[in-house]
């Protein structure tokens, strides 16, 4: 990755909501003095270095014109429009912030570290509702609330943002404030493969991936959450239109061999946990990132995702009946 050099607002960064220096993000520009610039300051457009620019505001679009990286920090006013519909991320919380720039400037990766992916751009043409899946209510919460739930514990959480975005953004910060927003604003024209693309940039060593649409049983999110490496999920056949996994066993372990539309042991649910290195380029669905690189160990896990009515209503029923 080339040099990168940070671009702020100064008015956006220098103090929080409650009057309180930002000191985390002063120490970071303190620190890497020979990093970081001012908006106004002129920045040379020969440089080969890759530019990262935190703003806020409607003022600010220039700067983020001239960024390789355009990231909207809310951690003291509120990101305008302007902004959110032409940002890469969007922060709220200063000290997500520091840890994203630090991370830019990493030469290794961190040791077991894994970055959460959760797909949320998505219209949800085929269930009908006119809301983008992750806001559904089931049992009295939606389903992006009940990912955050599960990954209280989890640091670098991602959600990939695009139809609705900014009621998406409103709700999960009502939950959570340290999640980074990452803006696919292609999302009628791509799938969820370009998604997990654009968030697993500068992620951690490993990338677990999540559909928005989908309600994971709690005991087995802990069994996802324990794993230390590849695998990939799937599920006893449940929706109504389903791809499936192709598998085989070696040496007592079961394996991905496969994905195929109509035949196969298992259904897969959207689940993977895999290096961030191989989802950096794709733009169709996240198994088509996945699939050059197989075989993978397999998960059985129980799950309901919801791409229909019918789907609405089975994981209604499953989550009031106690997950059975």
């Amino acid at each position: 990755m080339r040099e990168c050099v940070f671009l702020f607002n100064l008015d956006a960064i220098v103090q929080d909501k409650n009057s309180k220096k930002n000191s985390s993000i002063l120490e970071f520009i303190n620190d890497n003095a020979q990093h970081c610039y001012f908006k106004q300051d002129c920045i040379d457009e020969n440089w080969k270095k890759m530019v990262v620019a935190i703003g806020n505001s409607e003022s600010d679009i220039a700067m983020m014109e001239k960024a390789d990286i355009r990231i909207g920090y809310g951690g003291i006013k509120e990101v305008m429009p302007e902004i959110l519909s032409t940002v890469d991320y969007a922060i709220y919380e200063e000290k997500k912030l520091v840890e994203f720039l630090e991370r830019l400037l990493q030469e290794e990766k961190m040791i077991l570290s894994r970055t959460v992916i959760i797909s949320c751009a998505g219209m949800g043409n085929r269930l009908g509702l006119g809301t983008t899946k992750a806001l559904l209510e089931v049992d009295g919460k939606t389903l992006i609330v009940r990912h955050l739930e599960q990954l209280q514990e989890e640091k670098d959480v991602r959600i990939v943002v695009g139809y609705q975005a900014s009621s998406m953004i409103e709700a999960v910060l009502k939950c959570r404030s340290d999640v980074t927003f990452v803006f696919n604003h292609e999302y009628q024209n791509t799938g969820t493969g370009a998604s997990v693309a654009l968030a697993a940039k500068y992620a951690n060593e490993y990338v677990l991936s999540l559909d928005g649409d989908l309600i994971v049983h709690p005991e087995d999110m802990k069994k996802i959450l324990a794993c230390q490496g590849e695998f990939v999920g799937g599920v006893v056949t449940e929706s109504d239109d389903p791809w499936m996994l192709q598998t085989y066993m070696q040496e007592g372990t079961e394996y991905v061999r496969a994905f195929e539309k109509n035949n196969g042991n298992y259904e897969w649910n959207g689940v993977a946990q895999v290096k961030s290195e191989r989802l950096r380029d794709g733009s169709g669905h996240v198994f088509q990132l996945i699939e050059p690189h197989l075989p993978i160990p397999f998960m059985l896990l129980r799950t309901r995702e919801i791409d229909t009515q019918n789907d609405y209503e089975v994981a209604q029923k499953w989550v009031k009946n106690g997950f059975c």
